[in-house]
């Protein structure tokens, strides 16, 4: 079953949490050079999702994306 490996994995190796870092001193810096709407959009939206995704009890932070 899948909760078999997982166990499996997360017995043989370790693991750590990273998170989004939209607003990183660097990202936002990087973000402002490109100076393109399409890219400001994505990740708003980006950001939308991720809120939906870390409220979601059967999905929660971990899930979250970028």
């Amino acid at each position: 079953s899948l909760a078999m490996i997982d166990y499996a994995l997360r017995r043989r190796f370790s693991f750590f949490e990273i998170e989004p870092g939209f607003d990183s001193e660097g990202f936002v810096k990087y973000q402002n050079g490109l100076n393109n709407e399409t890219f400001n959009t994505l990740i708003e939206r980006v950001k939308e999702l991720n809120k939906e995704i870390a409220l979601d009890k059967s999905l929660g932070k971990g899930f979250c994306i970028g």
